[in-house]
């Protein structure tokens, strides 16, 4: 799994070492606070639509590689066009162009790398994915030092360098499980090149061929419903769908193990349907916009709406708060490495956390941190120097 790490890495450290500034780029072209927020608001606005567009048009033409590779070098183009413009409009222009091209990239590798670890012996994502915390806590301290040192040509031209060394690990990424072929991705990311999964029974992120397997899918952002959920156990029981790149599926036995259909997944059971696919709606079945008001999801929605106010607040303006109370760019790359410093320790043991405290208590622990979090930012102004900033936000950011 190495040269996914590698991906990780060097996407995250060009990433880390210019994206969190960029708000502070803004404030210098004169824009406000509510120009600013506006502008962030604009991203996941746009990422969403184009994620699931540019998903299903790699998934339909088997273009994953292609896309991925096209859509970076876009996006890319796009971020480093921010340097030379000013104004609101041609911001915002560029912004919703490059986060158009920008949303399938990271979308695409991680249901590559999660169908990979699925049919891996030691594939675990949550320990893949930590090289990017690392890349991105390294860099956001080298961004903040290179901005108050040489300005922002250097961050500009470190995001640019860094982006082209993502050429090599990006052209030895394989994608073969998200075009259905045979489950040999392992070995490919291994750098092999050869390499034979964990036998030709297993399909579509390793799903075993024993037994009748029913696939739940979660409408989430990969990442995300990894980190939480975490890898499902080896021998089958987690993968990806054909649409992978934005929705998380986990196989589940029906039956137990030796019962049912024996074909392998994707294949053709006796009765004609594809094993391990979706059942086929009951007519009494409530149509599908009933979910939106069922008590669990709304549960889900609300959460999903009360973290993205957290996050966009952190991210959109403190690096603006602590310029204001004095602090130098240094202090505010350096906000990031502490939380990166933590994070990495929070993936590594994500499965203890998970059996230790159960799902449900994972997801009160975040909810509390990030209350003492905001709570802490509130109060930022009465703080005798901006660099306390630092033990809180690592304190915080360590659930």
């Amino acid at each position: 799994m190495w040269i996914a790490k590698s991906w990780y890495f060097i996407y995250f450290s060009a990433g880390g070492c210019l994206n969190p500034f960029l708000t502070l780029l803004y404030r210098e072209k004169g824009l406000s606070e509510a120009r600013i927020g506006e502008l962030a608001a604009l991203r996941p606005l746009v990422s969403l639509p184009a994620g699931y567009a540019w998903s299903a048009l790699a998934d339909r033409r088997g273009w994953h590689r292609r896309i991925m590779l096209g859509t970076l070098c876009a996006a890319t183009l796009f971020k480093l066009s921010q340097w030379g413009l000013g104004g609101l409009w041609p911001l915002a222009l560029a912004i919703a162009l490059g986060q158009a091209f920008d949303a399938p990239v990271t979308a695409l590798v991680d249901a590559s790398v999660v169908a990979a670890c699925a049919v891996e012996e030691d594939g675990d994502y949550s320990r893949v994915r930590l090289f990017g915390a690392v890349g991105w806590g390294i860099w956001a301290a080298a961004g903040g030092g290179l901005l108050g040192t040489l300005g922002w040509p250097s961050l500009f031209l470190c995001h640019a360098l860094l982006t082209c060394l993502l050429a090599w690990p990006s052209a030895r990424l394989s994608f073969d499980l998200l075009r259905g072929g045979p489950g040999h991705v392992g070995g490919a990311l291994k750098g092999s090149g050869t390499g034979a999964g964990r036998g030709g029974d297993q399909e579509r992120g390793g799903a075993s061929a024993v037994g009748t397997r029913r696939q739940v899918y979660v409408l989430a952002d990969v990442e995300e419903a990894v980190s939480l959920v975490g890898k499902a156990s080896k021998g089958g029981e987690g993968g990806v769908d054909d649409g992978g790149s934005q929705c998380a599926s986990i196989a589940c036995d029906t039956q137990p193990a030796g019962a049912g259909q024996s074909a392998p997944v994707g294949q053709p059971s006796p009765s004609g349907r594809l094993t391990g696919a979706p059942d086929p709606p009951s007519p009494g079945q409530p149509p599908a916009w009933r979910l939106l008001i069922h008590p669990p999801i709304l549960a889900f929605l609300a959460s999903v709406a009360v973290m993205g106010y957290a996050m966009g607040a952190i991210e959109s303006f403190l690096f603006l708060a602590l310029r204001d109370l004095g602090g130098p760019p240094a202090l505010a790359g350096l906000t990031l490495t502490v939380t990166c410093v933590a994070e990495p320790i929070v993936f590594w043991h994500a499965r203890r956390l998970q059996a230790a405290l159960g799902r449900r208590g994972c997801l009160h622990l975040v909810f509390a941190a990030f209350l003492a979090r905001l709570a802490c930012y509130a109060t930022l102004r009465g703080w005798p120097s901006p660099w306390l900033v630092l033990p809180g936000w690592a304190t915080a950011s360590a659930a």
